[in-house]
């Protein structure tokens, strides 16, 4: 499960051993490696990951890096 239910905000939790996982850090990620990438196709759908990942949640972080990856998205 990930997202915003059961109390979960960008983050992921494991149905078998009950863990959870700050997925930030991942999104993160998907930024830098848009910057190594040469092909703009590659780049949208990697932006497009990002964005899906964190539409709709509510931690400030999460929004503050979802309207970065609508910047970047407007730009590719």
């Amino acid at each position: 499960m990930a997202g915003t239910v059961g109390g979960l905000d960008v983050e992921y939790c494991c149905l078998r051993c009950d863990s959870r996982t700050d997925l930030l850090p991942h999104d993160k990620k998907f930024l830098q490696i848009c910057e190594s990438i040469s092909s703009h196709d590659d780049i949208k759908e990697i932006l497009n990951l990002g964005v899906r990942v964190l539409h709709g949640l509510q931690r400030s972080a999460a929004k503050r890096l979802l309207h970065i990856f609508e910047i970047a998205m407007g730009k590719v």
